[in-house]
């Protein structure tokens, strides 16, 4: 006694099954699950027993198939790429830290607050720069013309420009001590 059996796996989401065979078959449906199916493969499988060589015929399945189906493998990975995509973005550009006592977040003050200073001393250091050369142009002015109350006016006024700029150094100085 000689049993032959056969299993017919349809693509996912065919419904309305039917087997048309020249011989009396029993019939089984079962359900194959694999990667990427939602609701499983539909599986015919067909049983005969006392199989003789004039049993080696064609058979036919029907069965309905939407064309919708076929997207819904694509579809599902398009989205699930996409949604990842977008999660990696959103992750990216978020915020993660807890709180503003953040060693990252108090880096990028304190490192403002270098950027204030470094700037402010460039501000003094032009300004004295500025004073020097006029100090220079009035004592070129003095060799130049001899005249000795042109260039005393010019001094005084270049000693007040000096004498705050010390001020400003100072204060300066005084406060990024209390700072620190």
């Amino acid at each position: 006694m000689v049993e032959s059996v056969i299993g017919i796996a349809l693509p996912e989401g065919s419904s309305d099954l039917s087997v048309a065979a020249p011989f009396p078959v029993e019939q089984l449906r079962e359900t194959k699950i694999s990667h990427l199916d939602i609701d499983g493969r539909p599986v015919v499988v067909l049983k005969k027993i006392n199989v003789v060589p004039e049993h080696n015929q064609y058979f036919q399945v029907y069965y309905r198939f939407s064309k919708l189906s076929m997207l819904r493998e694509p579809l599902m990975l398009i989205s699930g790429f996409f949604f990842f995509f977008v999660a990696c973005i959103v992750y990216m550009r978020a915020d993660t830290s807890i709180s503003k006592s953040s060693a990252s977040y108090l880096a990028k003050q304190q490192w403002e607050e270098v950027q204030a200073v470094i700037q402010q001393v460039q501000n003094i250091i032009s300004r004295c720069l500025a004073a020097h050369d006029k100090l220079e142009a009035s004592l070129r002015d003095l060799y130049r013309t001899g005249d000795i109350q042109a260039c005393k006016a010019k001094r005084a006024v270049q000693r007040i420009e000096t004498l705050v700029d010390h001020l400003a150094i100072f204060s300066f100085s005084g406060s990024s001590i209390t700072q620190g």
